[in-house]
């Protein structure tokens, strides 16, 4: 009996120096990260309703090989001033959208919507307020649900809707809606399972965490992995983004082209007053980047303009008043001046054209701006 004492004691001392020794080596290994190798920590959370939104209150730093820019998340989860949900005499406007309008790529005061609110208050007779409904990653769906949820409470006079053209790819994987008969059919909540959880919240805190899952992205088979463990949004589909520009499309691409449209009607209609920003790929715009992608998707029967064809006849068709940013982006082209070289966001000199020609859209469809 004494001997199985002693045993089993012995057991539980090599267990905890196991345990300790490991718990060591994680911590060694974050603060090496930390000082040698900083990731950029998660600033979203997973959300029954988004799929993921931003983390209230946080700060972080985020940085690419081309910058790197403070990241502040606001108490009511967004990139932007404290705004009230009570505009009282102001016009606003809540803009949706994904990473470009967030614009973690520049510093606050040089996004896309701050700089659309200062250029308009320089003229218009009423004070302007533009808000932020925005986060990386998110698509259509996930910025309807923000506008129904969230969004709405803003009170806005007008909603814009910034249509980056992989929204169509986002819209056809994320399960936030389904479509039955041509209907759109709400599937939130989604759940979210607690394995996933910790894993965001994990790498929202730790370097370590967030290198991991930088890696699994990085590897297919892994994705694979974490989707069937429900750790990650991420999951292998048919839909590619050269699928857009065929003109022999495939099912999945008339699905996902039809998912979208049946979102921005369902925008329409909880928001009457829309008005949409369409926003080009880079290798749109520049003829050596365009060439690059055809060669290496081996496209064959295509049309690099069909992604806005497809959107741009559907507004017409229901009298949405948008812009489409790739005919002057295309004319004033220098050499993929407007975008990263590196990273696939326009840069300072893309959001300055942006805001620029989106101002003078409004100026002919609000009058509140006008002198």
């Amino acid at each position: 009996m004494h001997y199985f004492k002693m045993k089993l004691k012995k057991n539980l001392i090599n267990f905890s120096l196991v345990i300790v020794s490991f718990i060591l080596m994680l911590i060694l290994i974050e603060v090496f990260l930390m000082i040698f190798f900083p990731q950029n920590l998660k600033i979203v959370q997973p959300d029954e309703f988004m799929m993921y939104k931003p983390i209230p209150d946080i700060e972080r730093q985020y940085t690419r090989q081309e910058f790197s820019n403070t990241i502040k998340i606001n108490e009511k989860g967004i990139r932007d001033s404290n705004y009230d949900y009570d505009k009282k005499d102001a016009y606003r406007i809540l803009v949706l959208g994904d990473s470009f309008i967030m614009g973690n790529f520049v510093k606050l005061n040089n996004t896309f919507t701050k700089l659309l609110e200062k250029k308009i208050n320089q003229i218009s007779n009423r004070k302007v307020e533009i808000i932020s409904g925005s986060t990386i990653g998110w698509g259509t769906n996930s910025e309807l649900m923000y506008l129904k949820t969230e969004g709405y409470k803003y009170n806005p006079d007008l909603v814009i809707l910034a249509f980056f053209q992989n929204d169509y790819g986002n819209n056809i994987m994320k399960s936030l809606f389904k479509v039955e008969n041509n209907e759109l059919k709400d599937n939130t909540p989604v759940k979210i399972s607690k394995l996933k959880k910790i894993f965001y919240q994990c790498a929202s805190l730790t370097h370590f965490c967030s290198l991991s899952e930088e890696f699994i992205i990085s590897n297919i088979n892994l994705v694979k992995l974490a989707s069937k463990s429900k750790i990650s949004n991420y999951k292998e589909t048919k839909f590619k983004d050269k699928n857009l520009f065929s003109k022999n499309p495939e099912s999945i691409t008339i699905k996902a082209v039809n998912k979208t449209m049946l979102l921005i009607d369902e925008i329409k209609r909880f928001s009457p007053n829309l008005f949409l920003i369409s926003i080009p790929y880079k290798y749109q715009i520049d003829e050596n980047l365009k060439k690059e992608f055809i060669i290496k998707n081996n496209l064959t029967d295509y049309d690099m303009e069909l992604p806005q064809k497809y959107l741009n006849r559907y507004l017409e068709q229901k009298n949405i008043p948008y812009i489409d940013l790739l005919p002057e982006y295309e004319k004033l082209n220098n050499n993929n001046d407007f975008f990263w070289k590196i990273d696939g966001h326009w840069n300072q000199k893309g959001i300055d054209l942006a805001v620029d020609l989106t101002y003078y859209e409004l100026l002919n469809i609000v009058p509140e701006f006008k002198n």
